[in-house]
């Protein structure tokens, strides 16, 4: 009798790896904090002091400036063919 297989043989490991890594997460989010209190529990403290500015909607004329010189990558030179 031939076995017959869906995935290939190298991608078994990374999905092993995948399902430990998804039951060891689950299981850590049950725990609590390090003094045994929940961490929802820990007092509020007084956030850090932030700026905020409004949002304005307004018309941007988008511009670059170069410094440097201008000059044409070939050079043509018009001559007359008749006297």
């Amino acid at each position: 009798m031939k076995t017959v297989r869906f995935l290939p043989t190298h991608t078994l490991p990374i999905i092993g790896a995948l399902a430990l890594a998804g039951v060891l997460s689950f299981g850590l989010s049950a725990c609590d904090g390090a003094n045994g209190k929940s961490l929802e529990a820990a007092p509020a403290r007084p956030g850090a002091v932030i700026s905020a500015a409004a949002v304005l909607e307004r018309q941007v004329t988008e511009t670059q400036e170069f410094s440097g010189r201008m000059e044409a990558i070939e050079h043509v030179e018009i001559r007359a063919r008749v006297g």
